[in-house]
């Protein structure tokens, strides 16, 4: 079950980057959009997502709360958005000149990292 969920995420974010990529509009399929009885067992299965509401930096957000993870990764569009004001720092100064990290999601898929930034989490 865990092969076959794996792969599914694979192949929707796959048709996401697709879809941006061509500029479409098309909708990709979530586990949001199962029927009830799928959805339950689905949840049953991994459990439901543990959101939090918080502040990064005093911005008022909603997090997920992953208690296995040790760092938490942060969109840059969104950093962008609500801390501009907060300077991306280089991996650089942790890895040394041209040192490179590629995260890894669940699903295998990679997480490039553009840098990183210390923030105040309450």
């Amino acid at each position: 079950m865990h092969k076959l969920l794996r792969n599914r995420i694979r192949q929707l974010e796959m048709e996401v980057e697709r879809n941006m990529k061509t500029g479409s509009t098309e909708v990709a399929t979530y586990a949001s959009h199962l029927s009830l009885p799928r959805q339950a067992k689905l949840t049953a299965l991994i459990g439901k997502k543990c959101m939090v509401d918080c502040s990064l930096e005093g911005v008022a957000t909603q997090a997920l709360w992953d208690t296995g993870s040790q760092v938490t990764i942060i969109n840059e569009k969104w950093r962008k958005s609500r801390l501009p004001h907060i300077q991306l720092r280089s991996t650089d100064e942790i890895l040394g000149e041209n040192g490179t990290i590629v995260g890894r999601a669940v699903n295998d898929t990679p997480i490039p990292f553009a840098g990183w930034v210390e923030l105040q989490f309450k």
